[in-house]
Parts: structure tokens; sequence; C-alpha cells
């Protein structure tokens, strides 16, 4: 299960350390975001970074200092700084392959 961050967690969780993570960004509200959350999921099980997810509209001041414009918008982190962005719907093959291709140039 990918754990659902609020703003205090993006924090300690993203900002504040020094590991590469995944955050889904949402809104409960959209539909691609409910069809591509089973993908998500099934990446997240055998991926090797945490996954996390978070909701726009619980969040509107991270969301709008990351300039996120539509969801779902999936971002990779490194030490707090976005290392790599992706938005829309897309295959389980496309959701690897932008972890395979963003995660090695910032380790």
């Amino acid at each position: 299960m990918i754990e659902k961050l609020d703003q205090k967690e993006y924090l300690s969780k993203v900002t504040e350390k020094k590991e590469t993570v995944l955050i889904d960004f949402y809104a409960s509200w959209c539909g691609p975001c409910k069809m591509y959350a089973p993908v998500l999921e099934k990446v997240s099980e055998n991926a090797a970074i945490p996954f996390y997810k978070m909701d726009i509209d619980e969040a509107p001041e991270i969301a709008e200092r990351l300039r996120i414009m539509s969801v779902p918008t999936i971002k990779i982190f490194q030490g707090g700084r976005e290392a790599g962005s992706m938005t829309g719907v897309r295959s389980e093959a496309d959701l690897r392959k932008f972890i395979e291709s963003t995660v090695p140039v910032i380790r």
C-alpha cells in the first residue's frame, strides 16, 4: 500500500531526507487518478524506492510550490530536490521506464 502524505510528512520524508522517493500527486475527484492507482500500487511492490501519494486539495501550498498543474503527476525526488516528473496516465511499462531512467541519474 502506498503511504499517503500530509504537509508535515512531506517535509520530514521528502525535503529533509537524502533518500530517493516517488510521489503521486492526485485528487480524490480525478477519474484518471483512480484508474492509475492500481498501476502505481503494482509497480511500488517491487520498487527500489519508496512510493508516496499526496492529495493536491489537502496540500495546496505544496502543489502550488511544485507547480502541479494537472493530475495525476508523478515526481521523483532525491535529497529533497525534484529529479524527474511525469504527468498523465501512462502504462505500467512507461512508469517503470521513467523510474529506471530517472533513478540511476541521481544516484
